[in-house]
């Protein structure tokens, strides 16, 4: 063991890179400053822990572009020699490292004397780390560039996929889960929206492997979008880095920004094997309060009534009937239908369930002087929320790093997955979407038919009466099976060619395969019809491929000259990306068993898809230089041409980026600061683009249809031989700074950013027989601020509690549209996307309450339309807001009534350790944020015969009522339920996402290196006036972002806890 324990000291002393830091305690110590050899003097002092103050033995101490280490004593102290610059100053900086320590680089300031405050490893600050880059890894304190790093250890988490870790972590970042499921995936803005047409999420890349995170296929289970974060195991990962405006070596796709992922690799060659398991259980979600059945039949009365039905009518409905089954003597039965219309059913008690979790992975790393490696294999199964939905994964993961020759190395990374999932449909076929059925089911109503007798049957009943799908049945017998494979691999060679020139040629691969199978079966699901026949039941197939390969070349030359230290590289990349997405639909099989699509009948069969390809070629070169490691300066440049750009256009688009940066802590002047650690000031000017503008929006092509029974070409789009790119231009001015011994850390960025040539859509010739043409004349704008603090509020050699902050603000405006303005349509609402406002903005109806009495209505003498004819408005009326002063209610009245992009979001975390304990909590927050409540919208309605929440017994009923509920009125002839500010609600939340408590037994043995056990509540609790399921999550039927801030009966997150193991061999 001790041997062990020095080899692994001197593997981190000598592997570990160097990171940026600065001096924390410049206690001086007595005069020990000696003269050495010509050009370099000697540095005394000591090193210690910052806990406990006691020293630290072993820490070594290395000068940063010279040949001059030491290491401490047996009391923490060194002597070190290190170069004086020309004016026979010490202003060189040296790193130092300690075992079982965070790294730290100390900057001289021209000072001979040090006492260095060693924090535990684990403990990080913008001065304590490398990160990942798209030119690989560089000290933090050398960039330029503002970036997020999530790095925390990720063995014990609980999350699902790389969103949810980042969810609340990294300042100017929104993850807006589109579903409470695990793998629903989110959809992610940085800084805003850059685009109204075009993809809005940032770039992905995982170890160098490019992978576009843009929706792609068309899934034919309603409202599921595939996302590749699903595919990647968070145990796997090592480190995740932002980029939020230095992206222009991306060139045609870094407009969104870029989310870079490293996963773990090793270097110690000592074998490793680390264990997992993980257990948990959801818990059923707060429940929408609903109308039982007796208040649900006296508001349905009231409806029908409202409907001009008679009384005799009114008597046959079939909630009315109080008679019980009476057999008669030829075995028949008088009002057989009475306990099918009399029961007490929570509905959504019928479709929620408590959804079993489980997950393990097993690591292995180590390797030799040839080859390092890792290995992981994982599987995990989760239960959804929604009965019937569940999801398993198997995930294998290698990197290998090897040394070829003495020249040549390869480093190899590749991730394979299989996986299925039983969906639940949560688009927009209310039908077949669970929620939404559930709620607007009757609770008189039961799921298993029942005789005279009131004895169930193990027949699920069909639709009721009045119209409305089974619950049970949609959870039970709507098959929704989506299988996937996927393949995602790089491999990168390094040659050294010649001493600081350096070839490195990379290829990398994503394969990505889904099958769908989905069946909806023939009882409980009522129907839309054909055009020539009933719909019985429905089968689905559909198969989509995706193919990516990437190439790139890139040389590298650096060069150290005294005080100057340069970086050049120049590479050349192509990608080509080939999707294929096939699907076939059958109706009308010989039954429930049958579930192919060569099962129903022939002449109803339905077939369809697309094929598409792309290319993208991109040439960059980018300089980096630093002087005196205080002085930065780096200047890129990104030629990039695209299959997607239209002929018009010129074939490459130039990508220009400039950043700079001061070490303001590193200069003499700050000698005398000893609170302050680290201070850097930088600003960049960055220009990148968005090729997301669809493979053949540049052609005129024609698309397959079929009309009845025959199929035909019909015109698909227009061409449009100028389309090019989006255009951003991004300004970044930001300051880092570490103070008090690291223990605050500390960064504030303002930026802006300006699109130009945004897409969008114009009115096209009529002779063209379309209606729009897509082009680039929009321009919009972003503008905010981030702000980041984190520190240790409080340590001692027993007790250490670390807390982060992070935060933003954005300001999103419309700048530019051939149009002006244009509203898209969501759900009953309407979004408006104009000149002079933010884009998303929620436009409709301004209210004042409900007209209590007659003469209200009378008085303020406002009309509506009733089809051709203006009613006046009576008493239960909602009283609308004639904006236009011209005594009619109608679209000329409609003013912005909410705005979902929020004024303020970020998160906070607190970690706290004491004995082997640790207790880590995780909050989210927004505020500002307007949310349309779609659902309600429909559970509030009072004009058909759907369930309805609690509410509605507050609705106005007779003369003289005060309420701001409007009355019931079938088919809603006066549009009280129009979009309006009543549907509005107020999102802003504060969310404690997670708590995980864990213990790390102190296991040290020649078998078992470590053992950590922890338990974790997921969704602990969340403080809104938001009174639907929950205020984080968006519409799942599109990553469109204007469909942000709309809650259309999405499946929500439920409480979740955990209980897991780590062990370490």
């Amino acid at each position: 063991m001790k041997k062990r324990y020095t080899v692994l000291l001197m593997a981190t002393a000598l592997l570990t890179s160097p990171v940026a830091a600065q001096q924390a305690d410049n206690t001086t110590l007595p005069q020990q400053s000696q003269k050495s050899d010509a050009g370099t003097e000697i540095v005394t002092g000591v090193v210690l822990d910052d806990a406990t103050g006691a020293p630290v033995v072993a820490a070594r101490l290395q000068v940063l572009g010279a040949p001059y280490s030491a290491m401490t004593d047996d009391n923490g102290r060194f002597s070190l020699k290190v170069p004086t610059d020309a004016a026979g100053r010490v202003m060189s900086e040296i790193n130092v490292t300690g075992p079982d320590r965070n790294s730290m680089i100390v900057a001289l300031r021209n000072r001979r004397e040090l006492t260095v405050r060693l924090m535990e490893s684990g403990y990080a600050t913008k001065t304590s780390r490398e990160v990942y880059t798209p030119l690989g890894m560089k000290e933090e304190s050398h960039l330029m560039s503002a970036i997020g790093v999530f790095d925390r250890d990720n063995s014990i988490s609980v999350k699902g996929s790389a969103e949810a870790l980042l969810n609340g972590q990294v300042s100017g970042l929104q993850t807006q889960f589109r579903s409470g499921t695990d793998w629903s995936g989110a959809n992610i803005y940085l800084r805003g929206i850059n685009s109204i047409y075009a993809n809005n999420m940032p770039l992905i890349v995982l170890d160098g492997l490019i992978i576009e995170n843009s929706e792609f296929g068309v899934s034919q289970i309603e409202g599921q979008i595939s996302t590749p974060f699903g595919c990647i195991d968070i145990k796997d990962i090592d480190q995740i880095v932002v980029l939020k405006d230095a992206t222009s070596i991306y060139g045609a796709k870094g407009s969104n920004g870029a989310i870079l992922i490293r996963t773990k690799h090793t270097s110690d060659q000592a074998t490793h094997i680390d264990v997992t398991a993980l257990m948990g259980v959801n818990m059923q979600p707060k429940s929408i309060p609903m109308l039982n059945a007796s208040d649900s039949k006296r508001l349905l009365t009231d409806i029908a009534k409202s409907s001009g039905l008679t009384s005799t009518e009114l008597s046959n409905l079939v909630w009315i009937d109080s008679n019980k089954p009476q057999m008669q003597p030829d075995g028949s039965y008088l009002y057989p239908n009475y306990y099918k219309y009399n029961q007490s059913t929570d509905w959504q008690d019928e479709i929620f369930q408590r959804g079993f979790k489980q997950q393990y992975s097993l690591g292995v790393t180590g390797g030799d002087d040839v080859a390092i490696y890792g290995v992981s294999v994982g599987f995990q199964n989760k239960e959804g929320l929604v009965k019937g939905s569940d999801f398993q994964r198997y995930n294998a993961r290698v990197n290998a790093d090897i040394n070829i020759t003495n020249s040549i190395r390869l480093f190899a990374n590749m991730n394979f997955v299989y996986g299925k999932k039983n969906l639940s449909n949560e688009g927009s076929v209310s039908y077949l979407n669970p929620i939404y059925t559930a709620l607007v089911k009757a609770p008189f109503t039961t799921s298993l038919s029942v005789d005279q007798n009131n004895r169930p049957s193990k027949s699920w009943e069909d639709v009721d009466a009045l119209g409305a799908a089974n619950p049970a049945a949609v959870v039970s017998d709507i098959k929704s099976l989506n299988s996937f494979y996927r393949f995602m691999g790089s491999f990168t060679f390094d040659v050294d060619l010649w001493k600081g020139l350096k070839l490195s040629e990379n290829f990398g691969l994503d394969f990505n395969k889904e099958r769908e199978e989905i069946f909806h079966p023939s009882t409980g699901i009522p129907y839309e019809d054909l055009p020539t026949t009933s719909v019985d039941n429905v089968q689905i197939h559909r198969v989509e491929r995706l193919f990516n390969i990437i190439s790139e070349t890139r040389l590298n030359y650096s060069k150290h000259l005294s005080e100057h230290q340069f970086d050049a590289t120049v590479g050349f990349r192509y990608f080509h990306s080939k999707l294929e997405d096939d699907y076939g639909k059958g109706y009308n099989s010989a039954g429930n068993s049958y579930q192919t699509i060569g099962s129903g009948d022939a002449s109803l069969h339905e077939i369809g898809g697309s094929l598409g390809s792309s290319n993208w070629l991109s040439i960059y070169g980018n300089v980096n230089y630093n002087w005196r490691n205080r002085y930065f300066a780096e200047l890129t440049l990104s030629s990039d041409a695209s299959s997607r750009f239209g002929d018009d256009v010129s074939t490459f688009q130039i990508y220009p980026g400039v950043n700079a940066g001061w070490l303001v802590s590193s200069e003499e002047f700050m000698k005398s600061a000893e609170w302050l650690n680290f201070l850097k000031v930088r600003a960049g000017f960055n220009v990148s683009g968005n090729d997301d503008i669809t493979n053949y929006s540049n052609r005129q092509y024609y698309v397959s249809q079929q009309i009845l029974t025959t199929q035909g070409l019909v015109l698909g789009a227009l061409k449009n031989s100028s389309l090019k790119p989006e255009r951003m231009q991004k300004m970044n001015v930001g300051i880092d700074a570490a103070l008090l011994n690291n223990r605050l850390n500390f960064s504030f960025d303002i930026y802006k950013s300006s699109v130009t040539d945004m897409l969008t859509y114009s009115t096209a010739d009529d002779f063209t027989g379309m209606t729009t043409i897509l082009n680039n004349g929009g321009e919009l704008e972003n503008s905010g601020f981030e702000v980041n603090v984190s520190g240790r509020v409080f340590t001692n050699k027993n007790f250490q509690w670390d807390l982060s902050l992070n935060l933003a603000h954005n300001k999103n405006e419309i700048k530019k549209l051939e149009t002006g303005s244009f509203q898209t349509t969501v759900g009953d609402g309407s979004v408006l996307t104009r000149v002079g406002s933010a884009a998303g903005i929620f436009y409709g109806y301004q209210t004042n309450g409900v007209y209590s009495t007659t003469a209200e209505a009378q008085a303020d003498g406002l009309t509506t339309m009733v089809g051709a004819v203006a009613e006046p408005m009576q008493a239960g009326d909602v009283r609308f807001i004639d904006n236009k002063a011209d005594g009619i209610i109608n679209d000329d009245d409609c003013t912005e009534i909410g705005d979902p992009n929020p004024t303020i979001f970020g998160g906070l975390t607190s970690v706290m350790k004491s004995h082997g304990f640790t207790l880590q909590a995780d909050f989210t927050f927004a505020s500002g944020n307007d949310i349309y409540n779609y659902t309600r919208s429909q559970l509030e309605s009072m004009s058909s015969y759907s369930n309805q929440t609690k509410n509605t017994l507050l609705r106005w009923r007779t003369e003289g009522d005060v309420t701001n509920y409007p009355r019931a009125a079938y088919g809603d002839s006066h549009k009280n339920n129009r979009f309006s500010d009543r549907w509005i609600e107020d999102g802003s939340f504060l969310k404690l996402k997670s708590v995980t408590l864990s213990y790390d037994f102190n296991l040290q043995t020649d078998f078992i290196t470590g053992l950590t056990v922890y338990g974790t509540c997921e969704n602990v609790f969340c403080a809104t006036k938001y009174s639907g399921y929950d205020p984080e999550i968006c519409c799942s039927s599109s990553n469109n972002p204007l469909y942000q801030g709309v809650d259309c009966f999405t499946t929500p997150t439920a409480r979740t806890f955990y209980i897991g193991l780590k062990l370490g061999l």
